[in-house]
Parts: structure tokens; C-alpha cells; sequence
């Protein structure tokens, strides 16, 4: 018996039958070069459709020059010389059982991932808060022309045998910002009226299926609630997918929840975030409806299925942090599936191409390849720090076939990472280090945790891997004081703040606007403390990835975490601090009774120092060579682990 049978149930979507009910929904892996896809893009589609999905959407598709990047770095669909690309991507995905859908969309008035050289666009002239600039409102001829070009899109897709397109009729972009009443305030017979501003994306139907082979599937993702006081809701698009049901010539809905800037959830979110809509959505219009956003293992994949939330079940980040998601559960090995931590580091970013925190051959693989190959030379090796780095290169290791020993001077594994993971809208960071313990204790890793480990206990190892992290530097404050001083990472190891004296606190940030400084802010205010958050940079949250910063913002807001940025503390007397403006040199007075320092972080290798010049094979790796990110310190163990 299968332990998910409804996941892995077929389901005929349209005029196709999928192997199962998993989707992989759309995103774009930024491998394109003047808008075709390059044989990178084909690699990583390659591997997810290998990795068991049933479906694959996908994305980064634009229909029409107005909606592409000076980089040029989104398919263009609308480009005959993209057909030969997209083919060989159809017959790669389709070699391994998979469909594939291809989502096509106008980007309207938003900007992604850089300039365009054609002003933005939209059904009003109403400017975008995430865009500099306000947009020109669509003509008539205008609207024509981008529905011919959605249509011959979706042609193009078509002869590249693609079994159909999704119309991205979400997230704010062109489509939906016709449907939106927020965005549309036209007064002609594509605004006003619920039927007036669906009246684009039904032209857009209409002339794909004038176009496309009667079998083409054609579906529709939307957006079932904006999360904007004056967009689409619920009610709304329930109403919106009768229609669209009534129809009988769309396929399917693909449901998810907000607009660009917040719709890819992090992990301060609540897991299935759409699956409510989508419920609704479904007992109320007839259509089949898949569903995602925040679905990132089966046992919940296999609850929305079971009670009826949805007919398929969609994930792109799952994906992302482990293409072979779907293969590990059907065969009963759901513990070794690589965690998505909901951090939207690398797979936001696009610095240059998708990448992903917790899994480093995302986007890498050419460099990579697919598969880990056993060594030719076994050898025995101790690794030194049990962190992220650490761990990973423990896992990569002993599945070459190594004989590995780590050692760890603490008692737990997972170093800084837990620490981060204590915040209760972090705690999911902790994931990744119970999925590489369990791997590397699978694995057959001989584990010595509470040893700090010396140069005598490293002499008859072939070759060491040195993982020792990073350690904080201590605060220093200007003057006297008798307040409480202590840096983030002391205070994020508090369990109870209430033997603090007093209940006013000053956090100081480093500048780099990083999670550390703000999570302390956010959890003394939720412990009684009123707190003044200062920083010497222009902004708060600077190194934060966008998705996470309008739901940090709003907690702290909510919590009243007062801000001081551009000012510095340049003295203290007692329990009161001189804060200075950078700019103008004027000077502040705050009263604190803890002053918690985001003071960063120092190389912990003391003993790479001690093991340079001994012969013995040595490598290091993460933060004992630089302070980083947990992407930064998996992927140099990766690479080690690979080579060593």
C-alpha cells in the first residue's frame, strides 16, 4: 500500500492523464540568454521532471516585448526563434512521464529583476509601489495587441509540443490588474462591473483556443485573494472562477493568495496559506483546482487531496530545495527529502540565476552534475564543527563512501542555525540541521558531540575538514553604564528576560540590516520591553530578502518597535545612552535598561592555525574562513565533500 494513495493517484486534467497529483508549479531559473532558453534552463527542468512530478508549469515566460528585462533573462514566447528551446525542453520533461505546462504572462505595470526599455503598462494609469514609475494606460489597439500576442504565445508553445499553458492571471501582474479593482479604473467595457474587468482575460482565452489544437490544455492561476484592503478577495474570485467554470474551455484553476512583493511566502508564514481559498473556490465552481504556495511535504500534500481541498497539489520551492521529493515518497524514503526553510534567499534572488539555500546543486548543474559518485580512493576523514558546513560535508563524504568521524565541542548539532531557530518565526530554520543529522547518522557518521577536538585527535585521519564557525565580537559601549549589555546572539540564547531590571531596551544594529539584530527587537517587545531599534544605515531590513520584509515590518510595527535609523550610540552615563544623526550630528538622549549589540562575527580557526604546517590533508570551510549565510557555508562543504 502506498503511504500517500491519493498523491499518487493518476487524475485526467483536460485531454491529458497525469501519472500522479503532484505539480511542479512555475518559476524561472533566469539560464536565458536574449530570451531563449539555454541548455542549463532544459538541465534543471531535466532533473525535476526525473524527480517523480507529474505535472510541470513552467514559468518566467513573457508573452510580448513590452513585458521583457533589458537582461533579457525571461523566455520571450512570442520569439519563433524560442520553438526549438522550448521543444527540447518538452521532450526532455515528457522522456521521464511528466507533462509540462508552460505559464505565459504580462508583467503590466510591475518591474522584475531590473529596467525595461518600454515604459510600463497597465488598464489605469495608477503607479505601482514597488515601481519607480507611474504607468500608460492601455488603449484599445494596445489591449488587442497583447491579446494576439498572448495568443500567439501560446501557439509557439503549442508546436513546441507543450501540453498546454497557464494564463498568470495572479500575483498583480497585467492580467490581474484588469481583474483588480485596486488597479482598474477604466469606465469603457474592460472596467468597472466584475464582467467588465474579466473581459481581458477572456479575449485572451478566446483567441488562444482559435490558435491552439483543440486538445491544448489552457489554465488560469489567480489569485484568490490579493491581501490589499482594496483588491480582489475571496468573495470575489469565488465568483470569478464560476464564471471562468461556466465556460467549459479552462482546464483548470491554479489558486494561491497576494500580489508581487508578498505572495511568495516565508517561513513566518503559516503552511497551505491557500488551501482555505482554494476549498471554497472549488465547492463552488466547476473546475478542477490545484493548489500552492507553502505545500512542502506530502503528508500535507496528501491532507488537501484526502479531505478535498484540491485536485492537484502544486510546489515550486519543494522543488527547488529537492527535485526528487515526489520519488523519495513514493518509495518510502520521506525522511530523506530535503527541507524547504522558507527563507527566500537564493531562490529570490536571481544573483545571477535561481539557486537554492539548503540544496547546492540547484542552478549548478552543469558544475555538479546530478548525482553524488562514490569515491575511488576510500579514505578516512574527521570534520571538525557541527554545523551546517560541517554536516554537509559529513553527507557528502560518507555517500562517497568515506569512513567519517565529526566532532562537535558542543552537545546539539546545528551551531548557529539553531541558535537563529530559537526565534519563534524562525523556528523552521531548524530543519535543515534535523535533515542533515538524520542524513549523516544514516549514513553511518560517527558522531562525538561535547568534544572539543585537538590537534592530537586529528593526527590519524587522511584528511580533516575544519567547520569551527565563527564567534561573535564582544559590545563596547563608550562610558559607563549600569545597564545590561549584551550582544544579539547572548540575547538570543535567553529563555527569560524577566530577571533583566527594568523593562526598556535598546537593540544596535551593525548596519547590515540581517535577522539576528531584528528578531531580538521583535522578541524583547513580545516579552514586555519597549524597544528602540537603532541603526547607521538608511533602512531597516536592508539585507533581508524583499518577500520577508513587509511581514517583518508589520510585526514589529504591531508590537511597537520604535526605529532610529541613520544614528549611532557615541556614549553612555548610567542607563542613558547619547544616541547620534550621522548626518547632522544631532544628539538624542535614550534610557535603557538592557542595550543588546549586533557586533558581528569573527573567524573561529584557531585550529586551522594549529593543524597549518603539521602535513596532515586539510580543509576549511563556512564561517571559519568568512562570516556568511548558511547557503555560503553548505555549498563550499558541498564542493569539499565532493572532491575530498
Amino acid at each position: 500500500m502506498l503511504e500517500y494513495p491519493h498523491l499518487f493517484s493518476p487524475y485526467k486534467l483536460g485531454s491529458i492523464t497525469l501519472k500522479n497529483r503532484i505539480a511542479a508549479t512555475a518559476h524561472g531559473t533566469a539560464k536565458v540568454l536574449d530570451g531563449i532558453v539555454m541548455d542549463e534552463d532544459i538541465a534543471y527542468w531535466e532533473k525535476v521532471a526525473r524527480g517523480g512530478a507529474g505535472l510541470i508549469i513552467t514559468g518566467g515566460t513573457v508573452v510580448h516585448p513590452t513585458s521583457t528585462l533589458r537582461r533579457r533573462m525571461l523566455n520571450e514566447a512570442f520569439l519563433e526563434e524560442s520553438i526549438p528551446g522550448f521543444r527540447k525542453r518538452a521532450e526532455v520533461i515528457h522522456s521521464h512521464g511528466a507533462k509540462v505546462i508552460g505559464q505565459i504572462v504580462h508583467l503590466g505595470r510591475e518591474m522584475i529583476g531590473g529596467e525595461s526599455d518600454y515604459p510600463l503598462m497597465a488598464p489605469s494609469s495608477i503607479k505601482s509601489p514597488r515601481s519607480q514609475y507611474r504607468p500608460t494606460e492601455l488603449t484599445h489597439e494596445d489591449i488587442t495587441e497583447i491579446v494576439n500576442a498572448f495568443s500567439l504565445s501560446a501557439s509557439n508553445l503549442n508546436k513546441a509540443g507543450y501540453d498546454g499553458v497557464e494564463i498568470h492571471a495572479a500575483h498583480g501582474y497585467l492580467v490581474a490588474q484588469f481583474l483588480s479593482p485596486s488597479t482598474n479604473h477604466r469606465s469603457d467595457k474592460y472596467g468597472g462591473s466584475l464582467e467588465g474587468r474579466l473581459r481581458f482575460l477572456l479575449e485572451i482565452i478566446e483567441a488562444i483556443r482559435k490558435t491552439t489544437e483543440p486538445d491544448f490544455l489552457l489554465g488560469i492561476r489567480l489569485s484568490a485573494d490579493e491581501e490589499i484592503i482594496d483588491g480582489l478577495h475571496l468573495s470575489d474570485s469565488i465568483e470569478l472562477a464560476a464564471m471562468l467554470g461556466d465556460l467549459k474551455n479552462v482546464d483548470y484553476l491554479n489558486i494561491t493568495v497576494g500580489v508581487r512583493g508578498a505572495y511568495v511566502k516565508d517561513l513566518t508564514t503559516p503552511q497551505g496559506t491557500a488551501v482555505e481559498a482554494a476549498r471554497a473556490i472549488r465547492d463552488a465552481a466547476n473546475i478542477p483546482i490545484l493548489v500552492s504556495q507553502r505545500i512542502k511535504n506530502p503528508v500535507m500534500a496528501e491532507q488537501i487531496l484526502a479531505n478535498g481541498s484540491a485536485d492537484l497539489v502544486g510546489s515550486a520551492r519543494a522543488f527547488i530545495a529537492d527535485p526528487e521529493w515526489p520519488n523519495k515518497a513514493k518509495s518510502g524514503r520521506s525522511a530523506e527529502i530535503v527541507p524547504c526553510i522558507g527563507c527566500n534567499q537564493e531562490c529570490r534572488s536571481f544573483d545571477p540565476y535561481l539557486f537554492c539555500t539548503v540544496n547546492p546543486m540547484t542552478g549548478r548543474e552543469f558544475e555538479l552534475g546530478t548525482d553524488i559518485q562514490p569515491s575511488n580512493n576510500i579514505k578516512r576523514i574527521g570534520v571538525v564543527g557541527g554545523g551546517p558546513a560541517g554536516l554537509e560535508a559529513a553527507r557528502v563524504a560518507a555517500l562517497r563512501g568515506h569512513s567519517v568521524v565529526l566532532y562537535e565541542k558542543e552537545s546539539y548539532l546545528g551551531g548557529q542555525v539553531r541558535l537563529a531557530s530559537r526565534e519563534p518565526n524562525r523556528s523552521e530554520l531548524l530543519e535543515i540541521i534535523n535533515y542533515l543529522e538524520a542524513e549523516v547518522r544514516r549514513l553511518g557518521v560517527t558522531i562525538h558531540l561535547g568534544q572539543c577536538a585537538n590537534v592530537s585527535d586529528l593526527i590519524g585521519f587522511d584528511s580533516i575538514v575544519i567547520a569551527t564557525g565563527a564567534m561573535p565580537e564582544p559590545p563596547e559601549v563608550f562610558g559607563n553604564t549600569s545597564a545590561k549589555v549584551i550582544s544579539v546572539y547572548e540575547a538570543l540564547k535567553v529563555d527569560d528576560f524577566s530577571e533583566i531590571d527594568g523593562d526598556s531596551a535598546i537593540v544596535v544594529d551593525d548596519g547590515l540590516g540581517f535577522w539576528p539584530s531584528l528578531s531580538v527587537a521583535e522578541r524583547l517587545e513580545t516579552n514586555g520591553f519597549n524597544v528602540t531599534y537603532v541603526t547607521h544605515s538608511n533602512g531597516i531590513g536592508n539585507s533581508i530578502p524583499h518577500e520577508s520584509i513587509q511581514p517583518l515590518l508589520k510585526r514589529l510595527g504591531n508590537v511597537g518597535v520604535n526605529f532610529m535609523i541613520l544614528h549611532r550610540i557615541t556614549g553612555s552615563d548610567n542607563r542613558f545612552f547619547k544616541v547620534c544623526n550621522i548626518l547632522n550630528g544631532k544628539e538624542t538622549v535614550l534610557k535603557a535598561d538592557l542595550l543588546v549589540m549586533e557586533t558581528g562575527r569573527r573567524q573561529e580557526n584557531t585550529l586551522a592555525q594549529e593543524l597549518s604546517g603539521t602535513g596532515i590533508s586539510m580543509y576549511c570551510v563556512g564561517d571559519c574562513i568568512s562570516p556568511r549565510r548558511i547557503n555560503n557555508a553548505i555549498l563550499e562543504a558541498h564542493r569539499i565533500g565532493r572532491v575530498i
